[in-house]
């Protein structure tokens, strides 16, 4: 979308309406010419240094952090025996209701959550409660792999409960997955007759952390399903109620069952600490996570928690490992993945196509197959006769990138330009004057067409494309098909390469997508690649 001069526009727009507050024609032309002879003032463009732009998967990298913070989490409470599980676990929601409630105090966030989901909030946080108390008296009563795995075979419950709450249709896959996840239990619990006979103290404990482990695998999944519901809820007033239950559901538990223990040593409070800031790391990272990266991936890092619990447990805890857990984690571990992954494709479509049309392609073509006469007839005539475009048309079509970007664009041509429209959906009603038009402006044209050419959705408008982290600056000379060609600075106009000569473009009001011949200024135009 092209960009107005500041000054400008404060100038002439109180000359658009007169003093009957009606539109003015003769103001308005003079505007027009006023736009037309005005030049854009050369500022330097800003670059994008945030923190999310420089480090790639971002969303990913958050989510691992969040499982390591998790694992020393529960690492330490099997460490720390002299003090009852409930009494960590209460100690570390101190700290989450603290630094969270002063979270809601700074952002003003609505404290008790947004009208109409209160239950759900409450449900939330009762059903998290019960998972995470489950768990951290599992780990006093098994070994700490074992209660680990069946924790985080949440997600297949989570279809369970989906099915019967959500309404969600259950595929065979979910069926399959939440069969062997029963299976691997069973391993891992170590029926004795199949397994044998084992003490009877070890065996009494190992089913009871069992039974632990499941109450907290389906609590945590209930409390999923009942977070897909506070979408529109802040996540730190979220976390301020589960951590307010928990200390006042713990701090009942632990007056009645006379289990509080003041610490008296050092090391006790340390740990203690130290698992109160672990408790706010792994809800930060989590919630960062799930903001810039969809469920399914996120899913597929958390299940990394099962390697560090088998790690922990061979150094730290010097405890033996069983092939009975090896065998029990394996089963699940490639249960949950394979739901994530299958929730990651349904999500991110595009990503898994750019995949597998990459590995496709790379692996039955070469350069030379596209001097095919047939192939050929796809692309210009100045690139036909060419022998080094020959081979960039070739490398390009192997990375899934340039070409797709023009074809995507070419099959626009002829929708109406909008000024504000599109996406990379597609073509849509703009905005302003391009109100009551269906289609492109320069930048959603260009959006729409990388996105179809490569699964990625960069910036949307001209300026932040420019910028955009996703694509890199290339020399004017070296441009190639399918990269992004930007006119003025700060620039205002964009368009894709199609040819030596010629780029795709959304233009003007009035005027459609079409190809035009690349004009020259009294500056080189800037070019982005994107693929």
């Amino acid at each position: 979308m092209p960009l107005l001069n500041s000054k400008i526009v404060s100038q002439i727009l109180p000359t658009v309406v007169n003093n009957s507050n009606k539109v003015d024609k003769n103001s308005v032309i003079t505007i027009a010419h006023k736009l037309l002879k005005s030049p854009l003032k050369e500022t330097p463009i800003k670059t994008n240094n945030s923190l999310t732009d420089r480090i790639p998967a971002y969303g990913l990298i958050c989510a691992v952090l969040s499982v390591i913070c998790w694992s020393l989490s529960s690492l330490i409470v099997k460490i720390l025996t002299n003090l009852h599980s409930i009494q960590i676990l209460v100690f570390r929601s101190i700290f989450q209701l603290v630094f969270y409630g002063t979270c809601i105090a700074i952002k003003k966030y609505p404290l008790f959550g947004v009208y109409g989901h209160r239950i759900d909030l409450v449900l939330r946080s009762l059903s998290g409660t019960v998972a995470l108390s489950s768990i951290f008296m599992a780990y006093r009563m098994m070994p700490f792999s074992d209660a680990s795995t069946i924790h985080f075979s949440s997600p297949v419950f989570v279809t369970v409960f989906a099915y019967f709450i959500l309404k969600e249709k259950v595929s065979i896959l979910q069926v399959i997955t939440g069969v062997l996840t029963l299976i691997g239990v069973t391993i891992i619990s170590k029926p004795q007759f199949l397994f044998g006979s084992e003490s009877q103290v070890i065996h009494m404990y190992r089913l009871e952390g069992i039974g632990l482990s499941v109450l907290a695998s389906v609590s945590a999944a209930f409390a999923i399903i009942n977070l897909r519901k506070l979408k529109t809820t802040p996540a730190a007033v979220v976390v301020f109620w589960f951590a307010f239950s928990i200390i006042i559901c713990g701090s009942i538990g632990l007056v009645i069952l006379n289990q509080f223990v003041v610490p008296t040593n050092l090391w006790s409070w340390t740990l203690l600490i130290a698992i109160g800031f672990l408790g706010i790391g792994d809800q930060y990272f989590l919630t960062k996570s799930l903001q810039y990266e969809s469920a399914g991936p996120v899913s597929v890092a958390r299940t990394f928690n099962i390697v560090l619990s088998f790690i922990w447990e061979a150094t730290i805890l010097a405890e033996p490992i069983e092939w009975t857990s090896v065998t029990g984690a394996v089963i699940i571990s490639t249960c949950v993945v394979a739901l994530a992954i299958v929730k990651w494709q349904t999500e991110k479509p595009e990503f898994f196509e750019k995949i597998y049309n990459s590995m496709i392609c790379c692996s039955k073509h070469s350069a030379k197959d596209f001097h095919d006469v047939d192939q050929l007839k796809t692309y210009p005539q100045s690139l036909r006769s060419s022998t080094n475009s020959l081979n960039v048309i070739a490398l390009n079509n192997c990375s899934a990138g340039g070409p797709e970007i023009v074809s995507a664009a070419r099959s626009q041509y002829g929708v109406p330009y909008s000024w504000g429209g599109g996406s990379w959906k597609g073509k849509s009603t703009g905005t302003g004057i391009g109100a009551h038009t269906i289609g492109f402006d320069c930048s959603g044209l260009t959006q729409y067409a990388v996105y179809k050419g490569t699964g990625k959705i960069i910036a949307r408008t001209v300026a932040t494309q420019y910028t955009d982290i996703k694509c890199k600056r290339v020399a004017y000379g070296s441009k190639q098909l399918g990269d992004l060609i930007f006119y003025g600075n700060p620039p205002y106009n964009v368009g894709i390469v199609s040819d030596s000569n010629t780029f795709i473009n959304a233009s003007k009001t009035g005027d459609v997508v079409k190809e035009q011949t690349i004009y020259s200024t009294n500056r080189q135009p800037y070019v982005q690649r994107c693929f």
